[in-house]
């Protein structure tokens, strides 16, 4: 009796050892799992966003621009941008290329970071015109601190601006566009 007394605790004791191992693994696997995932959650709140939109504003919305703009959490580095399908000249004739997001880049882009550049003032109907029948596109390209590359493309919608506009043709002189 004895014999079968010891040897029933040695089984009870085997069985909890074991049990008690495979929980033990299991506990370092789902803490190890936790890390990870608390570890990408970290980056992704340190990720730069950039995002390229057109914004009127001015007396009676008579200015477009071309915003350039950091919304993400983390630095945006090397910002590169580019037009498709062709340049596209400015109120004032100079190539859209020229300004420094297109031919310098920004070099370094922090949150809440905003580049602002004029497109179109006091509309004429050509100039207005010509930007809705091309279908803009800006390419962004930029890295974050660790050196991951982001790219992204952003048709600019000039939808939303029109009606809200007034511009400037040879027949009269401040009429809504619709």
């Amino acid at each position: 009796m004895e014999n079968w007394l010891a040897l029933m605790i040695s089984v009870v004791s085997l069985v909890t050892s074991i049990s008690v191992a495979y929980l033990t693994s299991r506990y370092v696997r789902l803490t190890a799992d936790m890390v990870l995932e608390t570890q990408k959650l970290r980056e992704a709140q340190t990720e730069p966003s950039m995002v390229v939109y057109t914004q009127a504003r001015g007396e009676r919305y008579s200015s477009v621009y071309l915003m350039i703009e950091n919304m993400g959490l983390g630095v945006a580095r090397n910002v590169k941008c580019s037009i498709n399908p062709h340049d596209y000249y400015t109120h004032t004739n100079y190539p859209l290329s020229s300004f420094r997001p297109f031919n310098e880049g920004i070099s370094v882009a922090p949150p809440k970071y905003r580049s602002e550049t004029l497109l179109l003032s006091t509309f004429n109907v050509e100039k207005l015109r010509e930007l809705k029948m091309t279908h803009w596109v800006v390419g962004i390209k930029y890295t974050d601190r660790n050196g991951k590359i982001y790219e992204d493309n952003f048709p600019l919608d000039l939808d939303p601006i029109d009606g809200s506009m007034w511009v400037v043709d040879s027949t009269s002189m401040s009429q809504p566009t619709s």
